[in-house]
């Protein structure tokens, strides 16, 4: 929605004069690159190319798969440096293809999710503290069947919990309820076991803190617009800029973001919640702005996909062999920093029975990572050595 609401938006524009007098098209010099996951449900090629469609820009369909991205996995380790995070290997590879076409800058789409209510969380917190059936029917209707069409699959039975969870009457009728239920049933209690700590030494940091004056003019803002205003300007947006400028920089890339002008955000903090969430739709008014120029199946699409790899098919096919072999070496297993056999043994059924869950993935790719990012820095044989010497060695670099 975002990127495809951009390019559409630069082949509208009109004609324009150069200083010669001549006109040119705007449009005539821009191209759109595109990742693929054929097979998987990330792949949104048939979208972007509508889109493409649309707006008349040359196309170039980058496949995205595992077994050849796996050379690139030191490469990325070293140019990203981050530790705990989703492997974004794909986003790292587009901007090496435009780099290698010649294009130092790019028009992306970040920041719309945050301003206009991209995120699925957002709403769901919306509902837990301010939702209510009882004294707000139809607004409350309408924002729960919102977050509810943003996951593809979702039936009727998680539509009405949703509901039931947003309303605090009856979320204490429903407690009411199961607790004058629990002393008839005869079933024993189930003791649930907690997956064993991986992290055996940790470091953790503050990020800085809001000031009074800023934390005071946000709570002047409607609940929506608090929500969104600590995503803008605290939360995942910074996260977001922060792993796409290495992933561009990596290859001498820059990113302009036009949802970021500072006109369009003060905009957007100005309008009220119906204009972001109604209707049925998030960011209500963008797809508003954007009748006739999208092609009609962008505009009025409902789910959300994140660009991210999916981890877990890949894991299921090469990148699972891979995986499965780096665990299992002295480093990995013999780690301070993390417990490698507790995570190897949780790894083994997994890639005997190639049954991965995308929750499952993600957890164990965060110490594959860790240990890339040791090895791209300290090197293969770097064995096995303290935390206190890694960290010693990594202030002699500074």
């Amino acid at each position: 929605m975002d990127s495809s609401s951009i390019l559409c938006s630069v082949s509208a524009l009109p004609a324009v004069d150069n200083a010669g007098g001549s006109e040119r098209r705007t449009n005539d010099f821009h191209r759109a690159y595109v990742a693929t996951f054929e097979g998987t449900r990330q792949d949104e090629r048939e979208y972007a190319e509508a889109t493409i469609a649309k707006a008349g820009a040359d196309a170039r369909y980058i496949a995205m798969k595992a077994d050849t991205l796996l050379q690139d996995l030191a490469q990325y380790a070293y140019d990203f440096e981050i530790i705990g995070s989703a492997l974004l290997l794909p986003i790292w590879a587009i901007y090496r293809a435009l780099r290698k076409d010649g294009i130092v800058v790019s028009l992306d789409g970040h920041g719309a999710d945050e301003l206009l209510t991209g995120y699925e969380d957002s709403l769901r917190s919306l509902l837990k503290s301010h939702g209510s059936l009882l004294q707000a029917p139809l607004r409350t209707l309408d924002v729960v069947s919102s977050v509810t069409a943003m996951e593809p699959g979702t039936g009727w039975n998680a539509f009405a919990r949703l509901l039931v969870d947003s309303d605090p009457f009856l979320r204490r009728v429903q407690d009411t309820a199961r607790r004058a239920r629990r002393p008839f049933k005869s079933a024993p209690v189930m003791q649930v076991k907690k997956d064993p700590q991986w992290t055996i030494s940790s470091t953790a940091t503050a990020g800085p803190e809001m000031d009074n004056n800023e934390r005071l003019a946000m709570n002047t803002l409607s609940p929506l617009n608090r929500q969104l205003y600590w995503m803008f300007h605290h939360g995942v947006l910074q996260s977001i800029l922060r792993k796409y400028d290495r992933l561009s920089m990596a290859h001498g890339v820059e990113i302009r973001m036009p949802f970021m002008d500072w006109r369009l955000v003060c905009y957007a903090f100005s309008l009220p919640d119906e204009s972001k969430v109604g209707g049925g739709y998030t960011k209500r008014v963008l797809r508003e702005a954007m009748r006739g120029v999208l092609p009609e199946k962008v505009r009025t699409r409902k789910t959300k996909l994140g660009f991210v790899s999916p981890i877990e098919n890949w894991l299921n096919g090469d990148l699972g062999d891979w995986v499965w072999e780096r665990v299992n070496t002295k480093r990995f297993l013999e780690s301070d920093v993390w417990n490698g056999p507790a995570i190897r043994d949780f790894i083994a059924p997994r890639q005997s029975a190639k049954n991965w869950t995308r929750s499952d993935a993600l957890r164990v790719w965060m110490y594959v990572q860790a240990d890339l990012w040791r090895e791209a820095f300290f090197g293969s044989s770097y064995g096995v050595r303290s935390s206190a010497a890694v960290g010693d060695e990594i202030a002699g670099l500074q």
